[in-house]
């Protein structure tokens, strides 16, 4: 998914237009924060699939970028990020603290526990 998907869908889900948006220009920065507060989570989905993870958090340049997470990253718990951004813009803090909410539960039902061996100290 590129970011002009993600931001298309974000704007959807707070029944905004993209033709009626002027919030492009803070949408690679907004995508670029999530990517970097759901690193962890990414990282621990790379590692339960036996993929080496990220070194540094990815930054979205450009809104045609692909993001490279993975799409249950991307698909599931973005959106609702992005849409905490464009509640928090309108001025609708209720809904910006619901779907932060989201976004957070989102995250934790995404992340995956890696296998690793546990030593007994006993």
């Amino acid at each position: 998914m590129t970011g002009n998907e993600l931001f298309s869908q974000a704007l959807g889900m707070v029944g905004e237009r993209v033709s009626d948006s002027d919030l492009a220009c803070f949408a690679a920065g907004w995508i670029s924060l999530l990517l970097a507060e759901a690193f962890d989570v990414e990282n621990s989905v790379l590692k339960s699939e036996g993929r080496a993870p990220f070194e540094h958090v990815p930054v979205l340049k450009a809104l045609g970028d692909e993001i490279p997470y993975s799409d249950r990253v991307v698909r599931y718990a973005l959106p609702d990020g992005l849409s905490a951004f464009l509640y928090e813009i309108s001025d609708d803090p209720n809904m910006a603290a619901d779907y932060r909410a989201r976004y957070i539960a989102a995250l934790r039902e995404c992340a995956r526990l890696a296998p690793a061996d546990v030593a007994d100290c006993y």
